[in-house]
């Protein structure tokens, strides 16, 4: 099975990624790289840490993205890529089971289309995805679940197999919602899959952990990720409410949220944000 992993770095050297660092160090090397540096300053070319890398895998690539470019764009492009039967994307600060890949290919089935590991929170070991029904649910390895359940997880060691991208592709529809570009794009492909399950069968197999660092887990409150929850949120309400009246209630109480704490300036934001559809950088 031809696999390609993506790594997304973002404001890190190749050698500061603990991802990296950690597929540097498995044995598994059955896969295709592709280092997505999204800004906001260039790789070092030629380090030492790139030729170890070329040095254990076949084929290493990196793109650079600048300008910070949207998520879902990077993920959508990256699916295009028809040659490959497996794509697995991971953030740059992940820790992976040690048995990550092995697991993948020995709990596989015909059936999957969509592989996607537990995820533990790095600083206090609790499980936080998958979310199911907004729940933290636990699942066996090798346990299959139907995309009609409503389950949400992170986009760090999502593993989607080209059944899954052939599905999409009949119904005119990419996995990755565009309209986000930071917050929200992960749980967008699981929203569209609920969404067109009553038109195809969507199976989600749990298998592995990861460890990750999770910034909705911190008690600091940052006004740059409030700003950003709040782009997603108003996106989310405009296309993922359960009908109008749902939606507009919904913005009008976000709203008011912002207004009872006095950032009068993210009430803007919101209703910006609602009325685009879409993320400024979208």
């Amino acid at each position: 099975m031809k696999t390609i992993v993506t790594v997304i770095l973002y404001n890190k050297q190749l050698d500061e990624s603990k991802t990296l660092l950690q597929l540097l160090n498995m044995d598994y090397q059955n896969y295709d790289l592709v280092v997505v540096n999204n800004g906001p300053y260039e790789i070092t070319p030629n380090c030492d840490f790139m030729s170890l890398l070329m040095d254990k895998l076949a084929n290493v690539d990196i793109k650079e993205y600048l300008e910070n470019k949207p998520l879902s764009h990077i993920y959508n492009l990256i699916l295009k890529n028809k040659c490959y039967d497996r794509f697995i994307f991971l953030d740059d600060d992940s820790t992976l089971d040690t048995l990550f890949f092995t697991k993948l290919d020995a709990y596989y089935k015909d059936n999957v289309d969509l592989q996607i590991p537990l995820i533990y929170e790095i600083t206090d070991n609790n499980l936080y995805y998958p979310l199911i029904k907004a729940k933290p649910t636990f699942l066996d390895d090798g346990e299959i679940i139907s995309a009609r359940q409503d389950i949400l997880s992170i986009g760090s060691g999502v593993v989607i197999y080209k059944k899954l991208v052939d599905k999409f592709n009949k119904l005119n529809l990419e996995l990755f919602d565009n309209r986000y570009a930071l917050y929200g794009v992960d749980f967008s492909l699981f929203r569209r899959m609920k969404l067109m399950s009553q038109r195809e069968d969507f199976n989600i197999q749990i298998v592995s952990y990861i460890q990750h660092s999770l910034s909705r887990t911190t008690n600091e409150v940052n006004p740059w990720r409030h700003k950003e929850r709040l782009i997603d949120s108003a996106i989310s309400i405009r296309f993922y409410s359960k009908n109008l009246f749902a939606s507009i209630l919904r913005i009008i109480k976000l709203a008011l949220k912002e207004i009872m704490a006095f950032r009068l300036r993210n009430v803007a934001i919101v209703l910006s944000t609602y009325f685009s559809g879409k993320h400024p950088r979208c």
